[in-house]
């Protein structure tokens, strides 16, 4: 189609602008540029950022007592082998919507409330520092997390999920929390792919979506077969999350998702480090060893990822 080559009859053809039109054209070209700087600006205003940062605080509050929070918390307590020293978050989305009249009452109430769970963790945790990370970030969005938490390192790259929590964990045997909520399957599977090895799986407390509920939807779902973390299932637990009916759209189908301790022996024994200090240590990969697969480069140029 890109071969296709429109030939336009002789009739018609339109006159060449006069110079008196190109000059208004140009104004008006001058004129529309300035308008989208300033309405740059004006997205980013002190008062705008004022604005969200009250928004995402009286969210703070409204969720802090609830009964679902105290549920999570309890949850994630359940889980983790040690208070989780450092938090990744993937995916939010536009929360800054919230302060949009035109965003609807559902779109702009979803990502507003993930940020604030995001937040309340970190708290109730006393995390010392979080990677943050959305490919559709304004600039006032950037803004307003800095000013809510200064503890918040904001990439500014898409890695895709493909990152080590070894980077931000500096060798320490500490628990870190991957905040992943309605994320698509190709990055949970980058994320496991990324820190294959027995101590950093061991130390990743993903909340997300279901993998069980991705394994079922494979043999409808070209991709869902590929996913990396198929083979890691049986040494997996997936803690419910309770939800009131509020809470149903931010955080449907969501699951506290970790390495069981009943399983971290025998996982132990059949997995094949691929990063960190294990790796060249297991001899004789069999095929009863979990071997980490060639991904995730298949992943990082599809649509379906950050």
């Amino acid at each position: 189609m890109d071969d296709w080559t429109h030939v336009r009859s002789k009739k018609s053809r339109k006159k060449k602008p006069r110079a008196k039109e190109r000059k208004q054209d140009n104004n008006m070209s001058q004129s529309s540029t300035v308008s989208t700087t300033q309405l740059t600006e004006l997205e980013s205003s002190p008062e705008n950022v004022g604005s969200l940062v009250e928004y995402v605080t009286l969210e703070l509050k409204r969720i802090k007592f609830m009964p679902f929070f105290a549920a999570l918390c309890k949850s994630f307590s359940t889980a983790l082998s040690s208070a989780p020293t450092h938090m990744v978050m993937y995916g939010i989305g536009p929360f800054s919507n919230a302060i949009n009249d035109d965003a609807s009452l559902t779109h702009k109430y979803t990502p507003g409330t993930q940020l604030a769970v995001a937040l309340l963790l970190m708290e109730h945790f006393s995390c010392n520092t979080a990677i943050y990370h959305d490919p559709v970030m304004t600039e006032l969005e950037v803004t307003t997390l800095k000013t809510l938490n200064s503890n918040i390192q904001i990439l500014e790259n898409n890695n895709r999920g493909v990152y080590c929590i070894d980077d931000l964990l500096q060798h320490k045997p500490d628990d870190c929390i991957m905040y992943m909520p309605h994320c698509p399957l190709a990055l949970y599977s980058n994320v496991i792919w990324s820190n294959w090895s027995k101590l950093l799986l061991k130390r990743l407390f993903i909340f997300g979506n279901s993998f069980e509920s991705y394994h079922f939807e494979a043999d409808i779902s070209p991709n869902a077969s590929n996913a990396c973390f198929y083979p890691l299932l049986p040494f997996m637990t997936e803690l419910d999350v309770v939800l009131g009916v509020e809470f149903e759209s931010a955080f449907w189908s969501s699951k506290i998702i970790y390495i069981h301790p009943d399983q971290q022996q025998e996982f132990e024994k059949k997995l094949v480090d691929a990063v960190g200090v294990g790796v060249g240590e297991d001899e004789g990969a069999g095929s009863s060893l979990l071997v980490r697969p060639s991904l995730p480069e298949p992943h990082l140029d599809t649509d379906e990822l950050l």
